[in-house]
């Protein structure tokens, strides 16, 4: 299935901003779009939407087809770490596979918390881990307590 948000309109511009293209598939290698209402009204996507893949995820499609990915890793049998960030203004959901592949694999979803540092740049940290929402336990957490 390739679904990519720029081949279904030469573009969106600022004139629909608020707005995202939801892109479907229809099968047989081809795909429609539809203009919506962004699902996170104050994300810089929905702001100032394009033909990314931030753009096409605020619309709530099928946004497969983009080279945009994210990667993550298994440091002990139950927790995933970011090993490749997500892009700007996007976050990384690590899932974890259990028995027998003790594995992590990573999506690109939505900022959890659109005007935040992690968000406008994602990294490998903890903080970029959770704004994905997903498995974080591969991170060494410290606490301290007073």
């Amino acid at each position: 299935m390739i679904i990519h948000l720029s081949t279904i309109s030469s573009g969106i511009n600022a004139e629909y901003g608020g707005t995202a293209c939801r892109c479907d598939y229809e099968g047989a290698w081809t795909c429609s779009g539809t203009i919506v209402t962004c699902k996170h009204d104050d994300a810089e996507d929905c702001i100032a939407p394009s033909t990314n893949i931030g753009s096409c995820i605020e619309g709530g499609g099928e946004c497969g087809a983009y080279n945009e990915v994210c990667k993550c890793g298994v440091d002990n049998e139950h927790g995933c770490h970011i090993n490749a960030p997500a892009p700007p203004h996007t976050a990384c959901n690590c899932y974890y596979y259990g028995f027998p592949y003790y594995n992590c694999s990573g999506e690109v979803v939505s900022c959890g918390v659109y005007h935040s540092d992690t968000c406008r740049n994602p990294d490998t940290t903890i903080d970029s881990c959770l704004q994905g929402g997903g498995n974080c336990a591969g991170y060494e957490a410290h606490v301290d307590i007073y």
